[in-house]
């Protein structure tokens, strides 16, 4: 059997960066630009987002 393992990451972590920006990928190419949420990496509030990958 697979074993899953889960990493507690905080936003500068490039594998979790490179999921979102392929995520948002497939988001924007699916569905209108108004209607997708991203994450501002660039807000000062991202600090407080736990991530997990």
């Amino acid at each position: 059997m697979d074993t899953v393992q889960l990493k507690l990451t905080d936003s500068t972590n490039p594998d979790l960066l490179q999921l979102i920006t392929q995520l948002d990928e497939e988001l924007y190419a699916k569905y209108p630009a108004e209607e997708v949420f991203i994450v501002d990496f660039n807000d000062q509030a991202i600090h407080d987002v736990d991530s997990v990958i």
